[in-house]
C-alpha cells in the first residue's frame, strides 16, 4: 500500500522501481569491476610472490658472501696488522738505536769541542797575562827609565849650576886678583914717580947749593924746588888715591856680580830639586795608576776566564742535555693480536671445509604462494526497496533541508510578528536565520544516512 512518502515522491518522480532497475544495473557494473580487480590482484601478488623468492635465494647468497668476504677482510686484516706491527716496532726499533747512535756521536763531539775550547781558552789566559806581564815590565822599566833621567837632569843641573858657581868664583878671583894687580901696580908706580919726584927736588937742590950761591935768592931757589917736588908728591898721591878708589870700586862690582852669581847658582840649583820633586811625584803617581790599572786587568782577565770556562761548561752540559733529549723513546714489542679464526672457532661449522668465523642469522623464507579469496556475487547487494528504502525519504529530507537553508537568504519577515503585531525583521514562520541553517543542516545529515548510494559500496 502506498504511504504519503510515496504519493510525495511519485510527485517528483521518484518510484520504487526506477530505483529497483537502477540497482540491478549498478550490481552488473560492480561484478565487473570485481572480477577485473580480483584478476588484476591476482596477477600482482603472483608476480610479488616470485619476486620475494627470488629476492631470500638472492639475500641468502649475497649474505653469505659478504659475510665470507668479512671473514677473509679479518683474517687479512690480522695479518696485516701482525705485519704493521712487526714492521713498526723494527723501525721504531731501527729509530731508536740510530737516535742513541746519534747521541753518543753529538756527546762526544761535544767533549771533543769544550776540551778544544778550554785549550783555545788556556792560549787566550796565557796570552793575556803575558801581555800584562810585558805591560807590568814595561811600565816598570819605563818609571825607572824616568826617574833615572829626572834623577840625572837634577844631578846635571846641580853639577852645572857647581860648574857655573866654580866659574863664577873663579873669575870673581881673577879679577880680584887683576884688580890687586892693578893696585899694587898704580901703588908701585906712585911710589916710583913720588921717589923720583925727591930725587929730582933733592937734585935740583943739590945743585943749587953746588953752584955755591947763597943768600934770599939761593933759598927761595931751594925752596921753589922743594915746592914743586912737593906738588908733584901731591898730585902723585892724588892719582895713587884715585886708581884705589877705582880699585876698589871694582872689587866692589866683583863682589856684588859674585853674589848676584852665586844667587842664580842657587836659584838654579832649587829649580832643578823643585823639578825633579815635581816629576818624582808626578812619575810615582802614574805609575801607581799604572800598577793599579796592571793589577784590575790581572782580576778582570782572571774573572772573565773563569766565566768563560762556566760557560764552555754550560754549553757542554746544554749540548749533552739535548743529546740526551734527542733519544726517542725505547719502543716496546705490542702483545700479539688475537687470531679471529681462534678468537670465533665456536661460530665454525665443522661439517665444511670452510672455517667460518661470524655468525649466520636465520633467514625466514616467505610464504608459499595461496589464490586469494574471491568476493561475493553483489546480485541483490542493492535490495529491492519501496519508496521508503528505495532514497524516496532521503531525496525528500535533502530537498527540505534545501529549502530551509535559503529561506535565510530571501531576507524577507515571513509570517513572524511581535505581541504588539509588528513584524519581525528577517524572521520566517517565527524563526530567524540561524534556526532554520540548523534544521537544514539537521534534514541534510539525515538525507544522506537514509541514501542508497551509501549501501553500494559495502561488501
Amino acid at each position: 500500500m502506498a504511504t504519503v512518502f510515496d504519493e510525495f515522491a511519485q510527485s517528483f518522480g521518484l518510484a520504487p522501481g526506477q530505483t529497483n532497475y537502477d540497482n540491478v544495473k549498478e550490481e552488473g557494473k560492480i561484478r565487473n569491476y570485481q572480477n577485473e580487480q580480483y584478476n588484476f590482484n591476482e596477477t600482482i601478488r603472483k608476480r610479488d610472490s616470485d619476486y620475494l623468492h627470488d629476492k631470500y635465494q638472492a639475500d641468502v647468497r649475497n649474505q653469505e658472501k659478504n659475510l665470507r668476504f668479512q671473514e677473509d677482510s679479518m683474517v687479512q686484516n690480522y695479518l696485516a696488522n701482525q705485519e704493521m706491527r712487526d714492521f713498526e716496532y723494527d723501525t721504531s726499533k731501527r729509530a731508536y738505536d740510530l737516535s742513541v747512535s746519534r747521541a753518543a756521536g753529538q756527546k762526544s763531539f761535544n767533549r771533543m769541542a769544550s776540551e778544544a775550547a778550554i785549550v783555545e781558552q788556556d792560549q787566550k789566559h796565557t796570552e793575556d797575562m803575558l801581555s800584562i806581564m810585558f805591560d807590568e815590565g814595561e811600565t816598570l822599566l819605563n818609571y825607572k827609565a824616568r826617574t833615572t833621567g829626572l834623577k840625572m837632569t837634577k844631578d846635571n843641573a846641580l853639577i852645572d849650576a857647581d860648574f857655573q858657581a866654580a866659574s863664577n868664583k873663579n873669575k870673581y878671583t881673577g879679577q880680584l886678583g887683576a884688580l890687586q894687580i892693578e893696585r899694587n901696580k898704580a901703588r908701585s908706580a906712585s911710589q916710583i914717580n913720588t921717589q923720583n919726584a925727591i930725587l929730582e927736588g933733592m937734585k935740583a937742590a943739590g945743585a943749587i947749593r953746588a953752584r955755591g950761591s947763597g943768600g934770599r935768592s939761593a933759598a927761595k931757589a931751594a925752596l921753589g924746588v922743594l915746592a914743586e917736588s912737593g906738588a908733584r908728591q901731591a898730585a902723585i898721591a892724588n892719582g895713587l888715591m884715585y886708581a884705589e878708589q877705582g880699585v876698589d870700586l871694582g872689587i866692589a862690582q866683583l863682589k856684588d856680580m859674585l853674589i848676584l852669581d852665586q844667587t842664580m847658582v842657587l836659584a838654579a840649583k832649587d829649580r832643578a830639586n823643585n823639578e825633579f820633586a815635581f816629576k818624582d811625584a808626578d812619575l810615582q803617581a802614574t805609575n801607581q795608576m799604572d800598577l793599579q790599572k796592571i793589577k784590575a786587568t790581572k782580576f778582570s782577565t782572571k774573572a772573565r776566564d773563569t766565566i768563560v770556562r762556566r760557560q764552555i761548561a754550560n754549553a757542554r752540559l746544554q749540548a749533552d742535555m739535548q743529546a740526551e733529549n734527542s733519544i726517542l723513546l725505547e719502543p716496546d714489542r705490542l702483545p700479539d693480536l688475537v687470531d679471529p679464526r681462534v678468537q670465533f672457532a665456536e661460530y665454525d661449522n665443522k661439517d665444511t671445509e670452510y672455517i667460518e668465523m661470524l655468525l649466520r642469522p636465520e633467514m625466514t623464507p616467505p610464504p608459499e604462494f595461496v589464490e586469494g579469496v574471491r568476493l561475493p556475487d553483489p546480485k541483490g547487494s542493492l535490495g529491492r526497496q519501496n519508496f521508503v528504502s528505495s532514497g524516496g525519504l532521503s531525496t525528500a529530507l535533502t530537498l527540505a533541508a534545501g529549502i530551509s537553508g535559503a529561506l535565510p537568504a530571501l531576507g524577507v519577515g515571513g509570517m513572524g510578528f511581535t505581541p504588539q503585531g509588528e513584524a519581525l525583521s528577517n524572521t520566517f514562520l517565527g524563526m530567524g536565520a540561524q534556526g532554520w541553517t540548523d534544521i537544514g543542516k539537521t534534514l541534510g545529515t539525515l538525507g544522506t544516512q537514509l541514501s542508497p548510494k551509501q549501501q553500494k559500496t559495502r561488501y
